[in-house]
């Protein structure tokens, strides 16, 4: 890299369903299209999460305009609206599933009332992904926040969705998403013995000094095709961080999870 160029830095982005419904969960068909094309037009390739991770942890140079996709909880609407979108651009992206339920719907333990009840991929969808280039991810057994959870049973919510990818599917899963963005020393120390590395949802773009198992993304709700012709510039990096210290004041108050959630026995 030339003296004084500026660091390359990597957009992760973090999706969970397509369609009509509400944000923060949802985001529209329309936005979703619009964002794709903002990428598209300001030169950015798709990389598959794993493939990042390995440069980070390997210390090798990061590539410059690019970015990675990754969906959060396995909704069926990845399946039916993003795989021919990214397909017919020659992208693909990272689906991180919550295994006990997948083909049913997201209503695990810890759901906020507010979201509506969505169907999830099933295993057969799941492997047409895979089919298709895609990269799967654990998100988890039951989707519990792994902070309220004993270490044991924190081992037992990765190691367990992980077993269930490579024996439903035959493709082992590499990469963890964190539930609710929720970890701790303890909980990033058990994900380092099953996975090469994991992502949050702390808002930041991907740099060469990122931790590989607390990596940074942008949600999907915070996106916009403005913000994508922007991302490179200081200004777009200290929109997110602004960002990021408002929610972790809110978080302080209020869970992402339901504040009924106990952990099943």
């Amino acid at each position: 890299m030339r003296s004084g160029a500026p660091a390359v830095r990597i957009p992760v982005l973090a999706y969970h369903a397509l369609g009509d419904g509400p944000a923060p969960i949802w985001t529209s068909l329309d936005d979703f299209d619009a964002e794709l094309e903002a990428f598209a037009n300001a030169g950015y390739r798709a990389i598959r999460l794993g493939h990042l991770v390995d440069v980070v942890r390997d210390g090798r140079t990061l590539p410059s305009r690019a970015f990675a996709i990754t969906f959060d909880d396995g909704y069926r609407s990845v399946y039916r609206e993003a795989l021919p979108r990214l397909a017919s651009r020659g992208w693909t992206a990272t689906a991180f599933l919550v295994t006990s339920h997948c083909g049913g719907t997201n209503r695990w333990p810890g759901q906020a009332a507010s979201v509506p009840e969505a169907r999830l991929l099933d295993w057969d969808a799941a492997g047409e992904l895979v089919d298709a280039g895609w990269e799967l991810g654990a998100h988890g057994t039951t989707h519990a926040p792994l902070t309220a959870l004993p270490l044991d049973r924190v081992e037992e919510e990765i190691a367990g969705s992980l077993e269930a990818i490579e024996r439903r599917v035959g493709a082992g899963a590499r990469v963890f998403a964190y539930p609710y963005g929720a970890s701790d020393p303890g909980v990033r120390d058990i994900a380092r013995r099953f996975v090469r590395g994991a992502v949050g949802t702390g808002l930041g773009l991907v740099g060469a000094r990122s931790d590989p198992f607390d990596l940074e993304r942008i949600d999907a709700c915070y996106l916009s095709p403005r913000l994508v012709g922007r991302l490179e510039r200081r200004s777009a990096s200290a929109r997110l961080q602004v960002r990021k210290w408002l929610r972790r004041v809110r978080r302080v108050r209020i869970q992402d999870w339901d504040g009924g959630f106990r952990p099943s026995t």
